[in-house]
């Protein structure tokens, strides 16, 4: 049975994609900050805070004695604050750089020795396109996607040896708990910035990881995929 790690499962993006992957018949291990709220006979939860260096590394221990093996990592957890960069407190920037960076290198970082024992298998990095187009109130949250990019390229070319590919993928405007928390009006102005005609549906997102993972035994590699292409 394959398996798949997914981060922040209780809701978004997470949740569903969780439900996808055990509608194919993937072995899931979920994590969040809160307990899980659905139940599957294939679905492992985990109560993690990635805001928290220390809860991550327990996680990462957790997930070892879970499991010899992964077939996929999916990073999908994030959070975001729509403030000007002058009115942000240093609590909310260590919390946005920690879950949506710091959280990220690391888990990946150990992930990699469950991944090396099943090639070819894949890391899949949820970014935004606000890692490329400046947008005005979410200047922290553009550096940690910027940064989540560059570390697919890097890491892309280190794991290559190793048959993992690593790949980000960009969903756009999705209707989440997160994009709920940007005023409406910035909604349009997102869409026309980031050139989308319309926002994202979670079904759409799932459609490119399948066509993604399908693309593993060629190593389909270092690429940062837009769901709207």
């Amino acid at each position: 049975m394959n398996k798949v790690l997914i981060t922040g499962t209780s809701r978004g993006i997470g949740k569903a994609l969780s439900l996808h992957f055990l509608e194919k018949g993937w072995e899931v291990f979920g994590c969040s900050r809160s307990i899980d709220y659905f139940k599957h006979p294939n679905y492992h939860h985990f109560k993690v805070d990635l805001a928290e260096i220390d809860s991550v590394n327990e996680f990462v221990k957790e997930i070892f004695s879970a499991t010899a093996s992964l077939n996929t990592l999916v990073n999908n957890a994030a959070v975001s604050s729509t403030n000007l960069a002058m009115l942000m407190s240093d609590k909310k920037i260590k919390e946005i750089f920690n879950i949506n960076l710091i959280a990220n290198f690391i888990l990946t970082r150990n992930m990699i020795r469950l991944l090396a024992k099943n090639p070819p298998s894949m890391i899949l990095n949820v970014t935004s396109p606000v890692s490329k187009y400046p947008t005005r109130g979410l200047s922290a949250y553009g550096c940690t996607k910027a940064a989540i990019d560059h570390l697919t390229l890097s890491l892309s070319e280190e794991l290559r040896p190793l048959n993992i590919a690593v790949n980000s993928i960009s969903p756009g405007l999705v209707d989440t708990d997160l994009l709920r928390g940007i005023p409406n009006e910035l909604h349009d102005e997102s869409l026309r910035r980031f050139h989308l005609s319309e926002k994202t549906s979670v079904q759409k997102i799932a459609d490119k990881i399948d066509f993604l993972l399908q693309q593993r035994s060629t190593l389909y590699t270092g690429n940062i995929v837009s769901c709207d292409q």
